[in-house]
């Protein structure tokens, strides 16, 4: 019972929100590369460092993909973390090695 009426309270919220959402102040326009400064875009035109995490039987993988300028191709590495590993603390860690090495 309390959860029918949870969903229709719910329902009609978004419902209302949906309708009333250009009454409110208008929303953050997100930059684009073009209006960022030329140091920044100095900055973002480096090589990007992308993340997979995948979950396994005791932990977690984690998979770290880079671009490589010289051999122009990605280079992948990975790493294995236990299930009583802190995954923040260990992503900080893999961080900053990946980001010593050179591309």
């Amino acid at each position: 019972m309390i959860g029918k009426l949870f969903n229709r309270w719910f329902l009609k919220k978004c419902q209302w929100a949906w309708e009333h959402r250009s009454l409110e102040s208008p929303q953050p326009q997100m930059m684009g590369l073009n209006a960022l400064s030329s140091a920044m875009q100095s900055q973002l035109a480096g090589h990007p460092m992308r993340f997979n995490i995948y979950r396994a039987n005791g932990g977690m993988i984690i998979q770290v993909i880079q671009d490589s300028d010289r051999v122009e191709r990605e280079q992948v590495n990975l790493y294995i973390l236990n299930d009583s590993d802190n995954i923040g603390e260990e992503l900080n860690k893999i961080i900053i090695m990946e980001s010593l090495k050179k591309p």
